[in-house]
């Protein structure tokens, strides 16, 4: 068992809190994304429109350039994050100031990935395999034993997620290496995971919330779980939110442990 908690209430409060005043800052920073995303779509289809082996060509060192811009720009939002949260302001040019870290992400998200989509794919691609072979009693009940191993897969797989869900923001706020931010992530979700599913319903729901408001308060719900999400990361490394940031004196619910996880 495990007394670490999170204060749910109390990131929400902050990431609102900074939203909310810098709204205009956000909205700007959610249109260059939206632009960056719209000129992928357009540039991709002026490329299919060559000759087939020159296109194919283009379009692999597109994707492999707006793979490394997506990276560059969710890293960046990140650090947007932790800027407003611990020093209480941002520039617009941390968006793509994290290049150095490119490589690094690319990496650790992929460990990630083996981790989460291996529990299922495993399971799955045996069951596929079964497919090939006449159906008798000692298939069916390994496609049961592997049906029971595919959902139990996905228990694993959001087990990881949650893991090391904060290793990218390891790998910001304190430059650590590719292994050490993972087993950083491991450590500080200890014993939360449970709150921090509660949390992901709460972030799900401010979203829901922002996409009935017209889709206008999505340029509000976003980045306010963006903020949330990096608040709990503060609260589970011990760092303080900024002064001008935190909630006002006031007792906001916090979510209960839980069994350890």
């Amino acid at each position: 068992m495990t007394d670490k908690k999170i204060n749910i209430g109390e990131a929400v409060n902050a990431g609102w809190r900074i939203a909310t005043k810098n709204w205009l800052f956000f909205v700007g920073v959610l249109f260059v994304i939206l632009l960056i995303n719209w000129g992928e779509g357009f540039i991709m289809s002026m490329v299919t429109s060559k000759k087939q082996v020159v296109a194919d060509i283009m379009v692999f060192v597109l994707d492999v350039a707006f793979y490394a811009v997506n990276i560059l720009i969710a890293l960046g939002i990140i650090k947007i994050a932790l800027n407003f949260l611990k020093n209480n302001t941002a520039k617009f040019s941390d968006l793509f100031s994290q290049s150095n870290l490119i490589l690094k992400s690319f990496v650790v998200g992929l460990l990630i990935a083996l981790f989460t989509v291996l529990p299922i794919l495993i399971p799955l691609g045996l069951f596929g395999i079964t497919m090939l072979f006449p159906l008798s009693i000692a298939i069916n009940i390994t496609r049961v034993v592997l049906g029971v191993l595919g959902i139990v897969g996905v228990f694993f797989s959001v087990y990881f997620a949650l893991r090391f869900m904060y290793s990218q923001y390891f790998l910001i706020d304190k430059n650590s290496g590719i292994i050490d931010s993972l087993k950083l992530s491991s450590e500080a979700t200890r014993g939360v995971k449970w709150q921090l599913i509660g949390f992901g319903f709460v972030s799900l729901g401010i979203v829901i919330l922002g996409f009935i408001a017209l889709l206008v308060g999505l340029f509000v719900a976003i980045p306010v779980a963006i903020l949330a999400n990096a608040a709990i990361y503060l609260q589970l490394t011990g760092q303080s939110v900024s002064a001008a940031t935190a909630p006002m004196a006031m007792k906001t619910p916090e979510m209960p442990s839980g069994p350890t996880a």
